[in-house]
């Protein structure tokens, strides 16, 4: 198994490590589509990502549009680019006090295949903000990192995270305290 997605199926969580490539939002998405098969219990993911290509990261926001079961995105550590979009998709998105999201790197994009022009990272880049304003309306804060990114790359604390709206809560005292939906909440 590749160590950037790790998942236990039974306790439904994903955990997300290290910069996510084609191969792991491929394995994050089946992962994704069998947890949902059961729509009325909640999936929890864990992110600790430099994040990767957007291209890839965006087939997981086609598939977080899909899901029927409530999911919990909880940030630790520093999530960077593309991983911080798929954070804030999410339906309850929670950091760590010292967790950051970063938006460097937000369009790190493939390189144009072999005979290729240039021009062609352009065009990706184009149709990528075609596609994320098509989804604003469900994940505006979604937006708000990416206009945050491109207006200059930088880090993103959980105070500010939450001013900004990109999460909803900071988890506080209780590292493990889930809302209220969660199973492992009496």
């Amino acid at each position: 198994m590749n160590p950037s997605v790790l998942f236990d199926f039974e306790a439904r969580v994903l955990s997300l490590h290290g910069r996510i490539d084609e191969g792991d939002c491929n394995l994050l998405v089946d992962q994704l589509l069998r947890l949902d098969t059961d729509a009325n219990r909640p999936i929890t993911i864990y992110f600790s990502s430099c994040g990767g290509n957007l291209v890839d990261m965006l087939k997981v926001l086609d598939i977080f549009a899909t899901l029927r079961s409530p999911t919990t995105a909880i940030a630790m550590g520093v999530n960077e680019g593309a991983a911080a979009i798929l954070l804030t998709a999410t339906g309850t998105r929670l950091m760590l006090p010292s967790s950051l999201l970063c938006t460097a790197r937000l369009w790190d994009l493939p390189g144009p295949p072999v005979g290729l022009q240039a021009s062609t990272t352009e065009t990706l880049r184009s149709h990528l903000h075609e596609r994320l304003q098509i989804l604003k309306a469900r994940w505006p804060q979604a937006i708000r990192l990416v206009l945050e990114a491109e207006r200059q790359p930088r880090f993103i604390a959980a105070r500010e995270a939450l001013a900004l709206g990109l999460i909803d809560r900071i988890i506080q005292k209780d590292p493990i305290s889930l809302p209220a939906h969660h199973p492992h909440v009496r």
